[in-house]
């Protein structure tokens, strides 16, 4: 039960890594100046994004459930519950930041 337990806080964790800057972004458009809205993109995310996200969330509660890293050998749970993931955004991150740098 304390793998779940784990599992728990961990989500707990990404949730409000999402949501934080959502909450801050909402209380400084409240202020009477003008924002810049390209400082504040977490809110306009594309289709590609939200997917990608909720894959990120889902793959690895679903092969943790399955492969029960608590009570075996963790590595296959690395290999292929959170490798996947990281290559996934890793790769994301690197041609995202070389379409910005080219125009």
């Amino acid at each position: 039960m304390s793998g779940i337990n784990e599992l728990g806080v961990i989500l707990l964790i990404v949730a409000a890594i999402i949501v934080a800057p959502r909450i801050r972004a909402k209380s400084v458009a409240r202020r009477s100046t003008p924002i810049d809205n390209k400082r504040f993109r977490v809110a306009s995310l594309s289709v590609l994004m939200r997917f990608l996200l909720i894959i990120s969330l889902i793959w690895p509660l679903v092969t943790a459930m399955w492969l029960k890293p608590w009570q075996d050998d963790p590595s296959p749970f690395l290999g292929l519950g959170l490798l996947p993931i990281i290559i996934i955004w890793s790769g994301f991150w690197i041609i995202r930041g070389g379409k910005k740098r080219r125009g």
